[in-house]
């Protein structure tokens, strides 16, 4: 028959106790498990619903559905918090199980109880009647605190019990395995037990087949097994977080590495343009000193109008000082030479050439940037030309008075 069930789940804080195998959180998820695979080997149409009992309130995990991915993944998602709130958690899942999609279906609540029973026995039965009303059967799954729950449980599946539908089975602790003692109980074998009993306590030995069986090797066997997994599954963690680790080291030592190949490149880049901005300087200088003809203009870059008007003040003196030069090295040159004219046909000589647009045009019409009808350079040489032919006169009117 169709079958919905509500595994509700005690997430309390009793649940990290180390007395079950591993502990109790986790020998209750692996029973669960093997619940929701039997059910759905049951029947395929059967659906099943998980709840958490503690926190702050009755939590769905998951609604009813027949998606075994999904079961198990809120089986395992279940926290840890506070303490178990039965009564609450039995009227939600009443509630879940009424608001089903196949009505005609069986309803069932199995319930994990692994933390002390903190509600009144009234209440409870009061509870266990309302849900026999409604046709909701209940098992019960006590370990933990089973000697101090065994009272208060077994007089809530006498109240639910209709036809023989809800069971009691209850699990000290010992060297077995929750889920392997549920395996041949008919919480998991359903119609299909041999067990029909309503209440049920399994003893410290191996459920195996139809009957307990009481062997110290095999329990040893079983722990050392589980020990061994366990060893196996947190070393294998551990491998997983070293290379995670190791991985992240590995990424940021590269990044390191990338950084400070960009750090070297921007300043031997820095260091470059210096060296080239130092030449450029330099010879330009040692250019416009040395030889007139072949001074080389530093490039020039337009940032705005104050850059270019230092830039045409720079020219126009250096354009001065290249012309005053170079007059200055041919009176030299003639005087170093004996005279045969007087000077003041030197220097109507020299103003002549000044004012001669051919001698000009060879002298410095190959200078780069040079172009000789720009307006201030016939100012400079006109100016230049004024003074010389000043001069001379000056010359001459004191060779005149002496």
């Amino acid at each position: 028959m169709v079958e919905s069930t509500i595994i509700l789940l005690d997430n309390s804080e009793w649940m990290r106790n180390g007395d079950y195998i591993p502990t109790r959180m986790l020998a209750q998820q692996d029973a669960a498990d093997t619940i929701c695979y039997a059910k759905s080997e049951q029947h395929p149409q059967n659906t099943l619903a998980v709840m958490s009992s503690a926190g702050s309130s009755p939590e769905v995990q998951i609604p009813l559905t027949s998606a075994q991915d999904g079961l198990l993944n809120a089986i395992r998602s279940v926290k840890l918090s506070g303490k178990c709130d039965l009564a609450t958690s039995l009227r939600v899942a009443q509630l879940v199980l009424r608001n089903r999609e196949n009505k005609a279906g069986g309803q069932r609540i199995v319930i994990f109880v692994g933390s002390p029973v903190e509600e009144d026995s009234k209440q409870l039965i009061r509870l266990a009647k309302q849900l026999k009303k409604s046709n909701i059967a209940c098992d019960v799954v006590s370990f933990g605190e089973v000697e101090q729950n065994a009272q208060i449980l077994t007089e809530f599946i006498e109240a639910v019990n209709k036809s023989g539908n809800s069971h009691l089975v209850a699990v000290p602790a010992g060297p077995h395995l929750l889920s392997d003692v549920l395996i041949s109980t008919p919480i998991v074998m359903g119609e299909n037990s041999s067990d029909s009993s309503t209440t049920s306590t399994v003893g410290g030995g191996m459920s195996m087949g139809g009957g307990d069986v009481e062997d110290p090797m095999i329990a040893e066997a079983i722990r050392a097994s589980l020990m061994t997994h366990a060893q196996e599954a947190t070393t294998t963690g551990n491998d997983a977080t070293t290379a995670a680790t190791d991985a992240t080291d590995t990424d940021v030592a590269m990044l390191g590495e990338e950084d400070d190949e960009e750090a070297l490149l921007q300043h031997a880049l820095m260091m470059s343009m210096q060296a080239e901005d130092s030449c450029s300087g330099n010879t330009t200088k040692a250019a416009a000193v040395s030889t007139p003809a072949t001074p080389t203009p530093a490039p020039a870059t337009e940032t705005g109008s104050t850059a270019a008007q230092e830039e045409e003040d720079d020219e126009e003196e250096a354009l001065r000082l290249a012309l005053q030069m170079s007059m200055a090295d041919g009176g030299a040159g003639e005087t170093s030479e004996p005279a045969a004219t007087p000077m003041d046909t030197e220097d109507d000589d020299v103003a002549a050439m000044m004012a001669d647009p051919e001698f000009l045009q060879s002298l410095y019409g190959d200078l780069p940037g040079v172009d000789l009808t720009d307006s201030r350079i016939q100012d400079v040489l006109s100016q230049v030309t004024q003074e010389e032919e000043e001069e001379g006169s000056g010359d001459a009117e004191e060779e005149k008075k002496e």
